[in-house]
């Protein structure tokens, strides 16, 4: 698993649209957890 850097308020990528989710894969999945492991680490 992996921290990832957190973006902050004011960031140019927190104004772009978010692509659909169309289907649940392993690298979703992963992205979730590398999310959850930097929330605890923040």
């Amino acid at each position: 698993m992996a921290v990832l850097p957190i973006r902050i308020m004011g960031d140019p990528v927190l104004h772009a649209p978010a692509t659909a989710v169309a289907e649940i894969s392993d690298d979703i999945r992963q992205l979730v957890a590398d999310m959850y492991e930097t929330m605890d680490a923040a």
